[in-house]
């Protein structure tokens, strides 16, 4: 719900700033997020869990429109369908292979300790690789003032 209502917010932002400032903000935010659910003793379930899901939700739907941006502005224009039905799959192949391993995980009786662990390297992904390459990303091109 709140990536969904995150999302316009950063279409927003990216058409004003760029892909990098969003994106930036949100790999952050999410790593906040994942890191605070891989504290030991942080609620993984229930009402307690909910402001960091809040959390993590605004952050990853930051990401979403200048990733996808970014993305279709690596290829010519003519090949932005193409690009954009592997940035959708890639999402959806993503989403199935987190459901099959969180399946297995449960079932292979994975307890709190293995799930805060893999969720404090999930926040150290997104803080100490998303971030930095997030700051890669471009900035909208200043268009130059004329002068009469």
């Amino acid at each position: 719900m709140f990536i969904g209502a995150a999302g316009p917010v950063a279409g927003r932002l990216t058409d004003a700033r760029g892909e990098r400032m969003p994106a930036t903000v949100g790999f952050a935010v999410a790593g906040v997020a994942l890191g605070g659910y891989g504290l030991t003793g942080a609620p993984l379930h229930g009402p307690a869990a909910l402001p960091l899901g809040v959390l993590l939700g605004l952050g990853l739907g930051l990401l979403f429109a200048p990733v996808s941006r970014s993305a279709l502005n690596a290829v010519p224009q003519q090949l932005h369908g193409q690009a954009s039905a592997l940035i959708s799959s890639g999402s959806l192949a993503g989403a199935a292979l987190g459901a099959v391993l969180a399946g297995a995980a449960a079932r292979a009786g994975t307890g709190a300790d293995q799930v805060h662990t893999a969720l404090v390297w999930a926040a150290g992904l997104c803080l100490v690789l998303g971030v930095p390459l997030a700051t890669k990303l471009r900035e909208p091109a200043t268009t130059p003032s004329t002068t009469d």
